[in-house]
């Protein structure tokens, strides 16, 4: 039970990282005006999917190693640049994602299963704007 509290503890604790980041990020005059717009230059698209790219990408270098598995909020990035710019964003950025999950560890039990999920995320998170 202990054990569980603590990787519980450790994976909020880099969800709550990532909110940080964000919520800095969104500080800047420039993204919040990118939230604003409606449509996006493809050189704007590029950037954001640039950044939410990197931000799933450091979930997953923080992620919580468990029982052979690594336990992280990858998923939230993912979800999250499509949700907020579009499906080309959610799509690429879980592509860029899940390719890199599967990279960091070819041949483990989750290795197939997360490079799946994070190209599905993309894809559903493009279906809900």
């Amino acid at each position: 039970m202990h054990e569980i509290f603590n990787m519980l503890l450790a994976v909020f604790d880099r969800a709550a990282l990532m909110l940080i980041c964000l919520f800095f990020l969104i500080r800047i005059r420039l993204f919040r005006e990118l939230l604003h717009k409606s449509a996006h230059s493809p050189k704007e698209l590029l950037a954001v999917t640039a950044i939410f790219s990197l931000f799933a990408l450091f979930s997953t270098w923080s992620g919580v190693p468990v029982e052979g598995s690594l336990v992280n909020v990858r998923i939230i990035a993912v979800m999250s640049g499509g949700i907020l710019f579009g499906p080309w964003v959610g799509i690429i950025t879980g592509v860029i994602a899940g390719i890199h999950r599967y990279l960091i560890d070819i041949g483990g039990v989750t290795a197939i299963p997360c490079f799946i999920t994070s190209i599905l995320a993309g894809c559903i998170s493009a279906g809900s704007t």
